[in-house]
């Protein structure tokens, strides 16, 4: 089996120049050839030619969602039904195309409508593609702005409780400040108020003892002198006693040293006395 293809060369203009077209030449150029009428024939007949599951599965976008997977559970259409509902739901002209055993046979013009049936259901269906994904990218989009915003929100309350606890702190510092400085204060005149009934109190008791120490000081002095005189007495004889030893303490040193005299003599002398006996 052969698939023959045939090519037709077309002359455009007759002088070779790139870019010009001559209409007319071009028109008797298909007429001589045939082209003209082969297509026309061609035209006349059914030239778009599809098996039933072939057609089905390029146009099967045409038909309703419950048709095309079955309703309620059922099988799905057999492709000759499916090509049928297919064709009633475009409104397809029955002049235009012919339905065999194992094929549909088209014309041109049917074709072309149904191409532009599918590409507007393809049309449709991108549009809804691309709804439900714009959809699910905005939702995704928002959920995480929504996150971020509630990251934003935490942080903002943060700073914002930072900024009140500063001011309530400043606040309270204020306040301990306040009760520092009047307890310094209340401190301070409660010392001096101490001091002074201190000061008051030592007067006072300076100024009686000094009234009660007179007479005292009196006695006291009266009492010193008398025994000043007494000690000085004792003194006295106790001086004459040791005058007295200390003559005869002399009497004894003098009759000492005359008596070592007397024996360093005597010791000179011996030795003579043993030569001279």
């Amino acid at each position: 089996k052969t698939h023959p293809h045939y090519i037709r060369c077309i002359n455009p203009n007759p002088v070779k120049t790139p870019g010009m077209f001559d209409r007319d030449r071009v028109v008797q150029q298909l007429k001589c050839g045939g082209a003209i009428e082969a297509v026309r024939v061609s035209r006349a007949g059914y030239p778009q030619r599809f098996l039933y599951a072939d057609f089905r599965k390029r146009y099967r976008l045409l038909l309703p969602g419950a048709t095309a997977t079955g309703e309620g559970g059922m099988s799905p259409l057999n492709d000759r039904d499916a090509t049928k509902r297919i064709l009633e739901i475009t409104q397809a002209d029955p002049e235009k195309f012919q339905l065999g055993n194992t094929k549909a046979f088209f014309r041109k013009a049917q074709v072309d409508l149904l191409e532009v049936h599918r590409a507007e259901a393809c049309g449709k269906y991108a549009v809804r593609m691309q709804k439900i994904g714009k959809g699910w990218i905005q939702r995704r989009r928002f959920s995480r702005m929504k996150a971020a915003s509630k990251v934003v929100q935490v942080h903002l309350r943060v700073l914002i409780f930072r900024e009140r606890f500063r001011v309530e702190l400043r606040k309270v510092k204020a306040a301990i400040l306040q009760a520092e400085a009047r307890q310094a204060l209340a401190q301070l005149r409660y010392s001096a108020r101490l001091r002074l009934e201190h000061g008051a109190l030592t007067l006072g008791s300076c100024a009686r003892r000094c009234l009660s120490f007179a007479p005292y000081a009196r006695r006291r002095s009266a009492v010193i002198k008398i025994q000043c005189g007494c000690r000085v007495r004792a003194a006295r004889l106790e001086l004459k006693d040791r005058k007295i030893k200390m003559k005869e303490v002399g009497h004894l040193q003098d009759a000492k040293k005359d008596l070592e005299a007397r024996l360093q003599e005597m010791q000179q002398r011996l030795p003579q006395e043993q030569a001279d006996r």
